[in-house]
């Protein structure tokens, strides 16, 4: 009987060093990593417009008040032409001291006062530029052209990303002489969307007439594992 608990203990140990080494050999089949990058570029269908108004006076109180019967004015001139309230957003809002540039001494006070307008119809942002500026708005800082609705472009990006992961994989394998094995991970890296506004002031005329809106480019990121047949 000890004999053959020995002839059972050797093949068990057998099996399992049989077992170990297919393991090792499937460890050892190797991976390939290879990035992806997509992009995918639309005509942009609506934009942010940054805005503000400036007032200075020796009074703290006249300042911002002056600041913000401006900006009253600028908010009802956009409302009559098409601009919804729920898309104008009071942005920056300060007040400091105003200094006298040779005493140095305070010369009153400076109150600002920022709008974020979101125009979604680009054929009013011609003319609502030209009518805040109309309206007293001396401060332009931003002008951002963009889209409503961002996710079928992303989308577009994402699927191009992995196409270009997967034609990269195919290559490195074709050139090794080895075939490509199935997926093993596939990681989101990054999404970024980029607009190309364009502002050319070509005239003194009209702003609107100066605007051309380029597009929207989205570029997404992917690193992808394959293994090798």
């Amino acid at each position: 009987m000890a004999g053959i608990g020995l002839v059972i203990r050797t093949i068990g140990a057998g099996i399992a060093i049989a077992a170990a080494i297919a393991v090792a050999a499937q460890a050892d089949n190797g991976r390939i990593t290879v990035h992806g990058e997509g992009r995918a570029a639309s005509v942009p269908d609506m934009a942010t417009l940054s805005i503000g108004v400036s007032a200075r006076d020796a009074a703290a109180e006249a300042a911002m008040e002056q600041a913000a019967v401006a900006m009253a004015a600028v908010r009802t001139r956009l409302t009559e032409i098409g601009i919804e309230r729920r898309d104008m957003q009071t942005g920056v809002l300060s007040l400091q001291p105003r200094p006298d540039r040779e005493s140095g001494e305070d010369a009153g006070f400076e109150a600002r006062n920022g709008l974020e307008v979101t125009v979604r119809d680009l054929d009013l942002l011609g003319q609502a530029l030209d009518a805040v500026l109309a309206e007293g708005v001396n401060e332009l800082h931003g002008l951002r052209f963009g889209l409503n609705d961002l996710e079928p472009l992303t989308e577009e990006a994402r699927r191009a990303a992995v196409e270009d992961a997967r034609a990269r994989a195919e290559t490195y394998a074709d050139a090794a002489g080895i075939s490509l094995g199935r997926l093993i991970n596939l990681r989101d890296e990054h999404v970024s969307n980029g607009p190309r506004p364009m502002l050319r002031m070509e005239s003194a005329g009209d702003v609107g007439d100066s605007l051309s809106e380029g597009e929207v480019t989205v570029t997404a990121r992917v690193t992808v594992d394959y293994g090798f047949r």
